[in-house]
């Protein structure tokens, strides 16, 4: 499969919420990227996404049905810490899903920073890994890579959102960007069953945090 394919997905709400949606800010860009992601489900070998969230329910059924389909599937996300009052209760769901099925890898990235006083954060900390991208493997060799504005995060308020998908054959000047990148986040994240016994349910104090120069 040589062929080049991008599509490019623009949603914008009908009305304004400040509760947002089930989905997160934009309930048409999550299914636009659950369509994408059900896609050829059964053709796929590996399934990597890094998110700045992942507290929505039905995302994870979706990776779900993607492993129980023979997929390996990693999640590269958040500790518990870093969501807000709003998201904190479905993460904290949506991860001891997680540990209890064992179906999807989910890692936590070490982040290189946290900084205090975050308006949206209630004060608390705020960190640093803000990256919502996708990369999926096909046993034919294709893969198809995406990038989007939405942090699928139920919780938050309603937004205008894009999502950009790129398929291609994983040798290609397109993929191999996103295969790099994973391939570094992957080695530099931890296995959120070994975070969790240290950090996931607590935030460092100010006084711990060295300050970046």
């Amino acid at each position: 499969m040589n062929k080049i394919i991008v599509r490019v997905y623009n949603r914008v709400p009908e009305r304004y919420s400040s509760e947002g949606t089930p989905f997160g800010s934009n309930a048409e860009i999550y299914r636009d990227i659950a369509s994408e992601l059900r896609a050829r489900a059964e053709d796929i070998e590996e399934a990597h996404l890094a998110l700045y969230l992942f507290n929505n329910v039905h995302l994870y059924r979706e990776l779900t049905d993607i492993a129980n389909s023979g997929a390996r599937v990693v999640v590269t996300s958040l500790p518990i810490g870093g969501y807000d009052r709003r998201k904190k209760d479905a993460a904290r769901r949506v991860y001891d899903r997680v540990l209890n099925e064992r179906k999807i890898e989910l890692r936590i990235f070490p982040h290189m920073y946290v900084w205090y006083e975050a308006r949206y954060a209630g004060g608390g900390p705020s960190y640093s890994f803000h990256v919502k991208a996708g990369l999926v493997k096909y046993a034919d060799g294709s893969c198809k890579a995406f990038l989007t504005s939405g942090n699928l995060a139920p919780g938050d308020p309603t937004h205008s959102e894009t999502a950009v998908f790129i398929k291609a054959p994983c040798t290609s000047t397109y993929i191999q960007p996103f295969e790099a990148f994973f391939s570094d986040l992957e080695k530099r994240s931890k296995p959120f069953q070994d975070y969790k016994a240290c950090l996931l349910y607590t935030s460092p104090s100010p006084r711990d945090l060295s300050t970046p120069r």
